[in-house]
């Protein structure tokens, strides 16, 4: 009986382990996405954004082959996936904007970044939670 308990107790505590391992893996693959976003668009450039755009579909195709483990984690992983394509659709028609010189597009497309940034807060709360331990 006490060789079940322990291997029980060794099982969740394994299955603990792959969690925060993903947890960290997925921070790390996010964060210098963002990271180097942010360097790029330091500049509001036509061609950073193209760029940004880049960097953003290459996070959203990482994403969308990123083992979750957890039912909570894939789904919240898959919306940020979701939100790394809505931001590479608004950093191209930024680019494209800002390389035409409209300043209502620039506008527009600016202000749905803006709006994005405020959503990506929302997932990545969830995503921590997600994260913590149980």
């Amino acid at each position: 009986m006490l060789v079940v308990v322990a291997a029980v107790l060794a099982l969740f505590g394994c299955e603990r382990l792959r969690d925060v391992k993903r947890c960290r893996t997925l921070a790390r693959g996010v964060n210098s996405s963002l990271d180097t976003i942010e360097g790029l668009t330091a500049k509001p450039t036509s061609s950073a954004y193209g760029k940004a755009t880049l960097e953003y579909e290459g996070l959203a195709k990482r994403l969308d082959t990123f083992d979750g483990g957890s039912p909570e984690l894939a789904r919240d992983v898959h919306e940020y996936a979701a939100f790394a394509r809505s931001s590479a659709r608004a950093s191209a028609a930024l680019a494209q904007a800002l390389n035409t010189k409209n300043p209502a597009g620039v506008q527009i497309n600016a202000r749905e970044l803006e709006r994005l940034a405020r959503q990506e807060k929302v997932i990545v709360r969830r995503i921590d939670g997600d994260c913590e331990p149980r």
